[in-house]
């Protein structure tokens, strides 16, 4: 993952997450739900991303 996206999604999250949370928290049993979604959406998006970095470095630049 790039740098910059990094910063991006971790100050994406670092703002809008807790204001979200709260308010998907007073919603009952559907915004505990939706809170966990969203954790586990977050963290798929890092490892998934991880692993697509991972894939496309490991691949060898062909020389004319």
């Amino acid at each position: 993952m790039e740098a910059k996206t990094a910063l991006a999604i971790a100050l994406g999250l670092a703002l809008g997450l807790p204001y979200l949370t709260v308010a998907l928290m007073q919603g009952g049993r559907f915004g505990f739900l939706a809170v966990g979604v969203l954790f586990i959406g977050a963290f798929l998006l890092v490892v998934i991303s991880d692993l697509r970095e991972s894939d496309v470095s490991g691949e060898t630049p062909k020389s004319d």
